[in-house]
């Protein structure tokens, strides 16, 4: 645990009950904490300049793995075809499936149906362990198919963007000539 000192007054924080307000104040102190009920009955804190918190330090990461695809777990059984599998490797596979039953879990099926009311370039999703390093160790001096598959998704976005400038300089440059 380490110490945290408040620098200035802080707002009306909600409590369960009169007893966690009056927790609050005995913790804290009668000057570094005020207390109140509102018309609803709610009971707020308020923590003042100089009251003092012990916050929990965060804790050390000694795990190297995170979790681990089920044995026998197989992407096709779940609808994803035969060549994407080939293609892919089985973490992103396993993501995929995960995302898409998060989806269902979260009452939206069919995810395409979001962009009936929100934008295609206002949604995304971003999944990953963070942990590096998911090559396996066979792959020493050669890159997986998934990974060659990523560079070219890569290398196309930058012709793309590359082609964008391309035409936005020509368009500016005719603009130029005509005025």
């Amino acid at each position: 645990m380490h110490e945290i000192s408040i620098e200035h007054d802080l707002d009306w924080v909600d409590c369960a009950d009169q007893e966690e307000a009056h927790e609050f104040r005995a913790e804290l102190g009668h000057d570094k904490c005020d207390i109140r009920v509102n018309e609803e009955g709610q009971w707020k804190v308020r923590l003042k300049r100089g009251a003092v918190l012990a916050i929990p330090k965060a804790l050390q990461f000694d795990r190297t793995v995170a979790g681990q695809i089920p044995t026998g777990w197989d992407p096709v059984t779940l609808g994803i075809p035969a060549d994407i599998v080939e293609q892919v490797d089985p973490v992103t596979l396993f993501t995929l499936v995960a995302t898409a039953e998060a989806l269902m879990c979260a009452g939206l099926p069919n995810a395409y149906e979001m962009y009936k009311y929100v934008h295609v370039t206002e949604v995304g999703n971003t999944s990953g362990g963070g942990m590096g390093k998911q090559c396996p160790p066979d792959c020493e001096g050669t890159l997986p198919p998934s990974y060659i598959l990523a560079f070219l998704f890569f290398l196309f976005f930058l012709f793309f963007l590359f082609s964008l400038f391309s035409l936005f300089f020509l368009v500016l440059s005719d603009l130029c000539v005509l005025s």
